[in-house]
């Protein structure tokens, strides 16, 4: 027996679990967050949207990014953002909550900047999924 839909009928042998996860694995996006090595008080910022088995994923997309004082938190500025990749979309709450839109291969990068010893999480949210970076640390 098979499932009829408005492509024709489907049989049952035909539909596998691979098959599934294959067809939607790119409707499940979500970011992975990293922070590079401080360099002159700067941390450039990467956010890659990831497809359901980790896999970059290209294309457009609006990414929400923040930073906190504490994982998962609210927005708490401590120095300045410069958009290296993506686009400028809205400033949520300055220098710390911004909308952009990622590049075609889906990556956003912020250069920010904040001196001296501060310890910041970077989240990014996409469709409602938050990702974070954990801890990033500044020195003095």
């Amino acid at each position: 027996m098979g499932t009829t839909s408005v492509h024709g009928t489907v049989k049952d042998q035909d539909v596998t679990i691979q098959k599934l996860a294959d067809a939607v694995q790119d409707k499940l996006p979500y970011c992975a967050v990293t922070a590079g090595a401080e360099a002159a008080n700067v941390r450039r910022i990467t956010v890659q949207v990831k497809d359901a088995n980790g896999n970059d994923l290209a294309g457009r997309f609006r990414v929400r990014v923040w930073e906190s004082d504490a994982e998962y938190g609210a927005p708490a500025a401590a120095g300045t953002w410069a958009l290296v990749t993506g686009g400028g979309y809205d400033e949520e709450s300055a220098d710390c909550a911004y909308l952009y839109v990622s590049d075609a291969t889906g990556k956003v990068e912020v250069d920010v900047t904040i001196v001296g010893a501060f310890t910041k999480y970077f989240m990014a949210e996409i469709n409602g999924v938050i990702a974070s970076s954990g801890a990033v640390e500044w020195t003095a």
